[in-house]
């Protein structure tokens, strides 16, 4: 029921979401609980009416006084996420919740105060869920549409209607008190947020006791970086500052001191079609506009999946993807900001515009999302993929030691001051494309460093060892690798981030390695078991332990 609004920039494709068709609908945590019932909801521009479309005989209302607690219901759960798409099954049952949420036009105070928080992809989190039902309410007996109402959807004028009195009438009203407590956990990199998630998966579940769910929150404490945020309704309110201690020990009372403060914590809403003697033509118009409202909806939810992407990719440019420069990151925020300016206008446009010009709005921004989209996975692939006379650092896989500066020649690995280096096309016409993407598997290239102009990564005769020599005076076949990637021979272009193996042309049975000692750079047998004796990762000069 909730987490779709923790991010302002980014979420669902809110297909799960849609209102087409939908005879029963849902709002959680409305902002106005006082509202009346049989007032309408207008499930075409995501509105209320403050309008009364339908009359109706009594109201219902149910508690279950077998309960000692006289809770018709009560759960307190703890769930964890390992991403936000995870969170699209908690809107299922929401309809209004989620596509207002996702247009921007909801008002809930769910919305007010969880939209403040945000999530980003090396975000790990847990969800202690407290939800208590004291009552539901409902109308009963016959119901029919309002006089005026009447008249004015007889008279056949359905889009005046719907725009006066919408699509749905407020029928039910489930009262009680919600709880949710986010915990969390921030990572450096995707590497250490699986660990993180993992950890956290085995905390979640149903609270046994008070000392149990005391033992899994301090558990969690311990597992990195912890942020808070905490909502509650229908319950008595938090006090001061958010505390570790002082937040558990309130959801632990939160239960009990529900009675007297209980809220309106669902509204539920009834297709006006559903009522006796309903034009079906009527019924085929809320069809076809709310099919048009589907659409804009779909096409807001992937302009905000642009901008997640985009919001990823910052989170991500200090780890794993530390290969994008500057100039890339702002042609990103270029398209992040035109984003945002579409979105801004087609959610004015479903809200001004007539129902009848809906389906022109969204054939107007009918495939924007997508255009930006692939903007965006250009940009990407072009900062990402290595080309020719490209600054880069050697790393050897699955350690924290890069190509270092030579000793006497001696080529040599360290985790400390990374050697700049690029790759140069052997022979051929290599040297006039500064720009060629540089192919795997079996691309011929010399490594050099600008650091040593005019000398070349060689092997030499009757030696394991690496050396740099002048290219002037060795044979250049010693000099020259061919590349292979470790993981993905389908894979055409080297992109930093790869690992891959570099093989001699001239002795094709050795491979550019390090010693057992993980000092000096040397040459190993292609048979050799140890893939991470010879298995390299290329970076950016300025991604390193020295480099920050």
């Amino acid at each position: 029921m909730f987490l779709g609004l923790l991010l302002q920039v980014s979420l669902l494709a809110y297909g799960g979401a849609s209102v087409s068709g939908k005879k029963v609908i849902s709002e959680l945590l409305p902002d106005d609980g006082n509202a009346d019932y049989g007032t309408g909801f207008n499930s075409i521009n995501l509105c209320r009416t403050n309008t009364q479309p339908v009359v109706y005989e009594k109201l219902s209302s149910r508690t279950d006084n077998s309960l000692k607690s006289n809770f018709i219901s009560q759960s307190f759960q703890m769930k964890h996420y390992r991403s936000r798409d995870e969170l699209k099954t908690e809107f299922d049952n929401a309809e209004i919740t989620a596509t207002e949420s996702v247009m921007g036009t909801s008002k809930s105070k769910f919305t007010k105060i969880l939209s403040d928080n945000s999530l980003s992809v090396l975000d790990s989190f847990i969800l202690v869920d407290i939800d208590v039902v004291t009552n539901v309410e409902h109308v009963q007996g016959r119901m029919s549409l309002a006089p005026a109402a009447h008249s004015l959807l007889m008279a056949g004028n359905y889009t005046d209607f719907i725009s006066q009195y919408g699509t749905h009438f407020l029928r039910k009203k489930v009262f009680g008190g919600k709880l949710l407590f986010l915990v969390k956990i921030k990572s450096f990199s995707q590497q250490e947020k699986a660990k993180v998630d993992d950890a956290m998966e085995k905390l979640i579940g149903a609270i046994g006791n008070d000392a149990d769910f005391k033992r899994r929150m301090e558990t969690a404490k311990k597992l990195g970086r912890l942020e808070m945020s905490l909502f509650s309704v229908g319950g008595p309110s938090y006090q001061g500052d958010l505390e570790f201690d002082k937040v558990i020990d309130f959801a632990l009372d939160f239960i009990g001191k529900i009675p007297g403060y209980e809220e309106v914590i669902e509204n539920e809403y009834l297709g006006i079609w559903s009522l006796q003697n309903i034009p079906r033509d009527f019924v085929s118009a809320i069809f076809r506009y709310q099919h048009a409202t589907d659409g804009i909806i779909d096409i807001f939810s992937g302009l905000r999946e642009v901008e997640k992407s985009i919001s990823d990719i910052g989170y991500l440019r200090f780890s794993e993807m530390s290969w994008l420069s500057d100039a890339g990151w702002n042609e990103l925020k270029a398209v992040d900001r035109d984003s945002k300016s579409q979105r801004s206008s087609l959610q004015r446009r479903l809200q001004s515009e007539d129902i009848a010009n809906l389906q022109s709005v969204k054939s107007q921004y009918d495939g924007i999302d997508d255009t930006l989209e692939e903007e965006v996975q250009e940009i990407v692939l072009k900062e990402k993929r290595y080309t020719l006379k490209s600054e880069m650092v050697l790393k050897l896989s699955r350690t924290n030691r890069y190509m270092s500066s030579p000793s006497n020649a001696y080529a040599k690995v360290s985790p400390y001051y990374p050697l700049t280096m690029y790759l140069e096309k052997a022979g051929g016409d290599g040297y006039s494309h500064p720009l060629r993407f540089v192919a795997l598997n079996n691309e011929v290239v010399h490594l050099r460093s600008p650091d040593y102009p005019g000398q070349l990564l060689c092997m030499a005769k009757n030696s394991y060892y690496v050396f740099w020599y002048k290219e002037t005076g060795v044979y250049l076949p010693y000099c020259s690798w061919t590349l292979q990637h470790a993981e993905d021979p389908r894979k055409q272009f080297l992109e930093f981030g790869d690992e891959f193996v570099l093989t001699n042309l001239y002795w094709d049975s050795w491979l550019l390695g390090v010693g057992d000692d993980l000092n000096w750079v040397e040459t190993r047998r292609s048979t050799d078991p140890d893939l991470q004796k010879y298995t390299w990762k290329m970076e950016k000069p300025d991604y390193g332990p020295t480099r920050h």
